[in-house]
C-alpha cells in the first residue's frame, strides 16, 4: 500500500510518528508537495492508494473569503479526476489555526 502525506512538516513530531508506525507496518510512505499546483504535479501521484491530508490551508487559503471559495471549489474538482479508486483521509489536527487566521 502506498500513502502520500501532504502537507508534511519534517519538524512536526506527530508526522514523524506516524510515518514510523506505517512504515512499521509495511505501508509505503512518500511525500506530496504542498499547494495545489505542486500538488497535482507531484511525481507519481497517480500511484498513490491513499492520500493523508494534515492542513488544507496551503490550498485553500487566500487573501478573500470569495477567493479561498474558488480555490477550494477547484481544489476539490480536480481532486474529483484524480480519485481512480484512491481513499482520501484527513486527520483534523486543529479546528482553528495556531495563528487563528481564517481565510483572510
Amino acid at each position: 500500500m502506498k500513502v502520500f502525506f501532504t502537507p508534511y512538516f519534517k519538524n512536526n513530531p506527530y508526522q514523524k510518528r506516524i510515518i514510523d508506525k506505517f512504515r512499521e507496518i509495511g505501508v509505503e510512505i512518500d511525500i506530496a508537495a504542498t499547494g495545489t499546483s505542486a500538488f497535482f504535479s507531484t511525481p507519481k501521484l497517480n500511484e498513490a492508494n491513499i492520500i493523508h491530508f494534515h492542513w488544507f490551508e496551503p490550498f485553500i487559503r487566500s487573501n478573500s473569503y470569495i477567493k479561498s471559495l474558488f480555490k477550494a471549489i477547484v481544489f476539490l474538482v480536480r481532486l474529483s479526476f484524480l480519485k481512480k479508486n484512491k481513499k482520501y483521509v484527513w486527520t483534523v489536527h486543529n479546528l482553528v489555526n495556531h495563528e487563528k487566521k481564517m481565510f483572510l
